[in-house]
């Protein structure tokens, strides 16, 4: 079980944020820091997999907090703290006025062996002069090489529970920034020439990012063989989709479910899927949380959390 942590306690604190010449106040900054931490700290469920010192991270980020500052470095700096949790989960969630501010340009960037590569890109005026070329890997950003910039820029603000995974967000992520900034992109085109181009982060977190896939994806290949990319379980008309695409699999000699894209929604829309697909009751895994006793810290002075809510499997049942 994973833990968003919506910065419920900005949205409170800061109402004149949305005047764009104000900034949070040092209190306002600690008690956000402070209501971050207490949030991880008591609902969270997965400590065996942090390495770090959250007690640390803490007075570390009280500090930081104390400083003059812009409230984009401070969510900046916030999101590295969550990024210790070592979870995708984990995150901190800007208020609507400073996630107008956030912006990256159209480009669908994807790691490919620890590259760079752009797989797709928005039409654009701006694109349209830049003319970047699909397959072609960035090597460098404002002159740095791209992966220097990744692992120096973007790896540490990245919340993710493995080493690939973090280094698969961060290259998704490696061009936010703030809006209306440029950048200059080194290019290796798929010929093996290079080339420069100049874009800007035009696309905000407020905004719909135009190069979101659909829920599912099916594209048919040789043999009867089809390829069904599960990209999102966000609304339960995935499984009406799926349901029109294969009323009862005539023809279909072989299914590839791919869910490399499947970061967010839930269990039960996965399960209506998977019911499809089985021909025989199917268990699902056991989940367990701890369970916090505030009673108990009485009794056990280290930590009030050493009572856990074990939650039984779910039986998969052929549809």
């Amino acid at each position: 079980m994973t833990t968003r942590l919506a910065f419920l306690s900005w949205l409170g604190l800061a109402g004149p944020l949305a005047l764009p010449a104000q900034q949070l106040t040092p209190t306002e900054r600690a008690q956000a820091v402070a209501t971050a931490w207490s949030e991880a700290r008591y609902n969270f469920a997965l400590w065996d997999h942090v390495r770090a010192d959250w007690d640390s991270a803490l007075a570390a980020n009280l500090r930081l907090a104390a400083e003059p500052q812009t409230d984009l470095l401070f969510h900046r700096r916030l999101r590295r703290c969550l990024a210790l949790l070592n979870d995708a989960y984990a995150a901190v969630i800007p208020p609507p006025a400073l996630r107008s501010r956030i912006a990256r340009p159209p480009l669908l960037l994807r790691s490919v062996e620890r590259r760079p590569l752009i797989l797709d890109y928005a039409e654009n005026d701006e694109m349209r002069v830049a003319r970047p070329e699909r397959l072609a890997e960035v090597v460098a950003v404002q002159g740095i090489p791209a992966e220097t910039w990744i692992r120096d820029s973007v790896l540490p603000e990245i919340s993710a529970a493995s080493p690939a995974d973090r280094w698969r967000r961060a290259v998704a992520a490696m061009l936010q920034g703030e809006k209306g900034t440029p950048l200059h992109l080194s290019l290796k085109l798929p010929g093996g020439e290079m080339r420069g181009i100049s874009v800007t982060r035009s696309v905000s977190l407020n905004d719909r990012w135009p190069l979101d896939p659909p829920p599912l994806e099916i594209d048919s290949l040789a043999d009867g063989v089809v390829v069904v990319r599960l990209n999102s379980l966000t609304e339960e008309d995935v499984v009406r989709q799926f349901d029109r695409a294969f009323r009862d699999f005539t023809g279909v000699r072989g299914l590839v479910l791919d869910l490399r894209q499947l970061t967010e929604g839930r269990s039960r829309y996965g399960y209506d899927i998977l019911a499809r697909l089985v021909t025989q009751p199917l268990v699902t895994v056991r989940w367990r949380t701890p369970q916090h006793r505030a009673g108990f810290r009485a009794f056990v002075p280290a930590d009030s959390a050493s009572a856990w809510y074990a939650g039984g499997p779910d039986t998969i049942t052929p549809h």
